[in-house]
């Protein structure tokens, strides 16, 4: 496939320093590099950017973006954060940035473009179902294309729909 475009270099570095610094996010500050739990703002930020430029992006930028996802929700469960009380990821983005998440990763995951899209893409989604605090956002997302009329119009997919749409090579390989 074709690489990424300068502006899509300078925005991956600009996004992925934005990622490091939730990476210095720590549920207790231990030393003076931490940072403190991110804001529920911050992170909506965050999404928002990413989200926006995934949806214009070359196929390189999409994986880069979704390799960031995944990285920093890896991050957020292993640190805990979003987990305190009744937090999590799901409740800090709201059902509208929920939902354009899963449908960037639905996207993603149905690539036909190319294998080394979809699998990260079907990595993150396992990921996000198996993390209890995480799988808000994809239950979210998931619920609101399930009660959508059958006639509207909308590009999130119910999970039979996208699981009968993933291919079989990249299903046995996820």
């Amino acid at each position: 496939g074709k690489g990424s475009s300068p502006a899509e270099e300078l925005l991956s570095a600009c996004l992925d320093f934005w990622g490091l610094t939730f990476e210095q996010c720590r549920l207790e500050e231990d030393d003076d590099g931490d940072l403190s739990h991110p804001e529920d703002d911050e992170l909506k930020a965050f999404m928002k950017a990413c989200l926006d430029e995934f949806s214009s992006g070359s196929l390189t930028f999409r994986l880069d973006i979704v390799r960031l996802w995944k990285h920093l929700f890896a991050h957020f469960a292993e640190e805990k954060l979003f987990t305190q009380g009744d937090a999590s990821v799901g409740k800090a983005l709201g059902e509208d940035m929920c939902k354009t998440l899963v449908t960037a990763i639905q996207d993603a995951s149905l690539d036909a473009r190319s294998e080394r899209l979809r699998r990260p893409a079907l990595e993150l989604a396992g990921a996000l179902s198996k993390r209890e605090k995480q799988r808000e956002v994809l239950e979210t997302a998931l619920a609101a294309a399930a009660a959508a009329p059958p006639s509207a119009q909308v590009t999130l997919m119910t999970l039979e729909k996208w699981i009968d749409k993933v291919d079989d090579a990249t299903a046995e390989i996820c």
